[in-house]
Formats: structure tokens, C-alpha cells, sequence
């Protein structure tokens, strides 16, 4: 069975390389000088077509979460899963979106694929309406236990998984066509970005950011490969409406995108009406989407803000980030106790209790001292900003440990410095190549910097936008291999011709 698998392969092969359209297409993606010495003829490794090699892609995709949930990422949860998990078992008891204490120290103490959670459903109990957190992730279990019968994590994990996988398949297709292979590359990166992997086998929130800004990118880049279809800006636009529920990283990316497709497509001479056709289908799903949630929360917690209940805890969090004029440790408790001493209300309340409502007397607290802090220490909060900035460019240079052990990250700087280049690089021969790419992914950095270099920024916020950093960091690698290929060839031909 084997031997006949490959010797189909083989034959597929040959009949490739008799087929000079493929080999004028393909042959020049790598330099195979060398090889093609030796064999005396054309040889091409990728001998397959791009559709093939996003199912393989999607293939090694899923194999890899898999091994990582079997062996590695066996039970991971955010401080976040338990209450998502408890508010999913309301919604099934028909209770609404309500938790119980009890159900989230069960589900606390449980494991993420085994086990039924619905056991632990007691009516007797009170239930409170949970307002700590954005509602999708309730939702999309509460929704997953009525279609698969696994009253546990394992059908959203699963879940997430194929839709990671399924990103990285239409990124692969998509973006086959970039000059020096680089879809490929980056993808075959994707595949194995552990970062991701954590978020995509963690029950939480982290994943779907992640997952909205690459799916975002690809149905943008694939309606201008068709006329710039309606139907891709208005799926774009529902997935990023569908986002926000689950977490609200993303509240500014569809309002920088929807300015740069307008720029871009008013440079190229399309019609008013046109234009304005594309730009409601994106934009239309969002504000909608927002104006929901927006009355979904005000009913809940009495304030109109379209995100969770904390929003000063993670300023300070991002204070912590860098040395800071209160000392201040990059972990919840230490910012709780920072807090604690700003306002006697506080004394006798728990950290717990004051996530619940955005106009918590704690969140009033921080912001009060926050507007104190920008106000007294300018210099260091524009610091910060610098700071986050460059780490977006290069986030080799983020050493706390949330993307690369502490322990590797404090030697990599170096690498850090070369990478923050190679950006630059990369987006100038982006620039020179494809210019819808370029504004794509130019408004996608502008929505992330203006959203948090100056508030807090994680691996999570990373993670969003990763894929554009490795795809203008090898670009950058390219530049310069190519550049000192030229050189080395034309001082070869200088000798030569001196040498006649």
C-alpha cells in the first residue's frame, strides 16, 4: 500500500515536470542551482498544486493541536473558563446568563474533557447574573452542548481547533500567490506558533481575536482577487460583529480597515457608489453588532461601555509592565492592593466583587489616579508608549514570558534588534509590491497602536497580529539575501571579465 502511494507521487512528479507552465511558475520560488547541477535538470520540490498544499497545511494543523491537547495542553483554562462554564449551565437550565459559586468551583476543580457539567446544576441555589465578562463564550458552549452531547470543554476546544486550522487552509490558499513563497512559509509558521496553540487549547477568550483578525485579513486580500466581492466584506464584517462578544481587543480594527479599503480604493479609481457599497457591508455588521451589546451591557451592569467590567485594572497592568513611580508588580493582586489604598470604600471588599460593574468604586479609584498619572509623570507614560510600540514591531523584545520563556528572552535581544529592521524592510518591499496588502496591513498596526500603546499590551495582543510581522520580517530576510546575491554575482562577473 505504501509503495503504490509513493509510486503514484512519483508518477504525478514526472508529469509535472514535463509540464513547462508549471515548472516557469514554480521554478523560481528557490534557488535550486545547485541540485539542478547535479541532476542536470529541472527539479521543484513543491510538486504539488496550491490546493493540495492547504490541505496538507490544514492536515499538519490539526495534527499538531491535537498531539498538544492528547500530551502537552492536556487542561488549560483562563481565569475566566469556570464562569463561562457555570453561565453556560444557567443557559441550558433555561436560568439565563446566570452563575452559580458553586457550579465555578466545581468546574474550577474539574477537568477541561471529562466529566458532565451539568451534574453540577443545582436550582436550590442562588444564581447571580454574570457581568464580569462578555457573554459569546457562554453562549457558543451553551449552543455547542445542544448540538454534540459532550457536557464538558472538549466540544468548544475541539471547536477552536478547527477553526484555527481552518484559518491557516484559506491563509495558505489565499496567499499562495505572494512573491518568494512566503504564503507557504508563513503558514507551515502558523502551524507550528505555540503562542497560538496555547490560546486555541486554553478554555477562554484569548482565541477568538486571534482567529478574527487572520480570517479579517484573508476574506479582505481574497474580494480584491474578486472584483472586490460584496460577500467577503460582509462576512469580514460579521465575524468582527460576532468577535466583539467574546472580547473587545478588536472594537477599533474594522474602523482603521474600513478607512484604508475607502483610501485604497478611491486611489484606484472605482465609483462613489461602489466604493460606498463595500464599505457598508464591512461596517454595517459591526455598528450593529456593537449597538446590541452596548444594550446588552447596559442592561446588566447599567453602563453603556461594549466591554468587559474592568478597564482601569488593566491600565495599571500595563503601568506595571515597565519600572513605574508606585513599584508596581505585573500581577492582579498587586494592582488590587495598589488600589485598595486609593479609597477607603475599599477596605472591605474583594477583588472579585469589584470586577463585576465598571462603576465599581474601585474601577473609580484607578481611573481618578490614572488621569493623576499621565498628568504628573508625562515623560514615562510616553515612555510606555514607545516601549509597546516597538514591541509590536518586534516582540522578541517582550521578556516577561508570556510569548517566549523568560529565561530564552533576555538573549534574544539581539535577534529582537535585527527584527525591529527587518520590519521596516519588509514593509517597504511590501509597499513596492502590492499596495492593497500594504494598507491592509498598515491600518491593521495603526488600529493596535492607537488601542494599546498606551493602555496595556500582552501576548494575546501579539498573538492578533503576528502573522503580518512574520510575513514583512521574511520579506526583510529576502530583501537582503537578494541583495547580496546581486553583489556577490556581479563582483563574480567583475573578476571574470578582469580575469579575460
Amino acid at each position: 500500500m505504501h509503495l503504490d502511494f509513493y509510486r503514484r507521487i512519483l508518477i504525478k512528479y514526472v508529469q509535472l515536470m514535463r509540464n513547462n507552465k508549471f515548472k516557469k511558475r514554480y521554478f523560481n520560488i528557490f534557488s535550486y542551482r545547485y541540485i539542478c547541477n547535479l541532476s542536470k535538470s529541472n527539479i521543484n520540490f513543491w510538486n504539488i498544486t496550491s490546493y493540495s498544499t492547504s490541505i496538507y497545511i490544514f492536515l499538519l494543523s490539526l495534527l499538531i493541536r491535537l498531539c498538544f491537547l492528547a500530551y502537552v495542553n492536556t487542561n488549560d483554562k483562563h481565569g475566566s473558563a469556570a464562569i463561562f462554564g457555570s453561565a453556560a449551565i444557567g443557559l441550558y437550565n433555561a436560568k439565563g446568563v446566570t452563575t452559580s459559586q458553586n457550579e465555578i468551583n466545581s468546574i474550577l476543580h474539574s477537568h477541561n474533557v471529562t466529566g458532565n457539567y451539568l451534574t453540577f446544576f443545582n436550582d436550590k441555589k442562588s444564581r447571580e447574573r454574570e457581568s464580569t465578562f462578555l457573554p459569546g463564550p457562554s453562549f457558543l458552549i451553551f449552543i455547542l452542548w445542544k448540538i454534540f452531547p459532550i457536557y464538558n470543554f472538549l466540544s468548544l476546544i475541539l471547536f477552536q481547533v478547527l477553526l484555527d486550522s481552518i484559518a491557516i487552509f484559506f491563509f495558505s490558499l489565499v496567499f499562495s500567490n505572494l512573491k518568494y513563497n512566503s504564503g507557504l512559509i508563513i503558514s507551515i509558521l502558523l502551524c507550528f506558533n505555540y503562542g497560538t496553540i496555547r490560546r486555541v487549547l486554553m478554555v477562554g477568550y484569548d482565541f477568538w481575536p486571534i482567529f478574527t483578525t487572520l480570517i479579517t485579513i484573508i476574506l479582505l486580500v481574497w474580494s480584491k482577487k474578486n472584483n472586490f466581492s460584496k460577500r467577503s466584506f460582509f462576512m469580514a464584517g460579521i465575524i468582527l460583529g460576532v468577535t466583539f462578544w467574546f472580547r473587545e481587543l478588536l472594537l477599533l480594527l474594522p474602523f482603521c480597515l474600513v478607512i484604508a479599503i475607502i483610501l485604497y480604493l478611491l486611489k484606484t479609481k472605482h465609483s462613489l457608489h461602489f466604493i460606498f457599497i463595500r464599505a457598508t457591508c464591512l461596517i454595517f455588521p459591526v455598528v450593529l453588532s456593537l449597538l446590541l451589546i452596548t444594550v446588552y451591557r447596559h442592561s446588566t451592569v447599567n453602563d453603556f461601555r461594549p466591554t468587559r467590567s474592568t478597564f482601569w485594572h488593566s491600565f495599571f497592568g500595563g503601568v506595571s509592565q515597565f519600572e513605574n513611580p508606585y513599584n508596581l508588580k505585573p500581577n492582579d493582586n498587586d494592582i488590587w492592593n495598589f488600589g485598595r489604598s486609593l479609597s477607603d470604600k475599599l477596605e472591605n471588599k474583594t477583588l472579585g466583587s469589584m470586577y463585576q460593574s465598571p462603576k465599581s468604586d474601585y474601577e473609580l479609584a484607578l481611573k481618578l489616579e490614572a488621569k493623576q498619572f499621565i498628568k504628573n509623570h508625562p515623560n514615562i507614560f510616553i515612555r510606555n508608549i514607545l516601549y509597546r510600540i516597538s514591541i509590536m514591531i518586534s516582540p522578541v523584545l517582550y521578556s516577561n514570558g508570556d510569548l517566549i520563556p523568560e529565561k530564552i528572552s533576555q538573549y534574544l535581544i539581539p535577534v529582537g534588534v535585527i527584527l525591529f529592521f527587518l520590519f521596516f524592510v519588509g514593509f517597504i518591499t511590501i509597499y513596492k509590491t502590492d499596495k492593497f496588502l500594504f494598507i491592509l496591513f498598515l491600518f491593521t498596526y495603526l488600529s493596535f497602536i492607537i488601542s494599546f500603546s498606551w493602555f496595556y499590551l500582552v501576548g494575546r495582543v501579539i498573538l492578533c497580529f503576528l502573522f503580518i510581522n512574520l510575513i514583512l520580517y521574511y520579506y526583510g530576510i529576502i530583501y537582503f539575501c537578494t541583495a547580496i546575491k546581486n553583489t556577490y554575482f556581479a563582483k563574480l562577473h567583475l573578476t571574470r571579465n578582469k580575469s579575460k
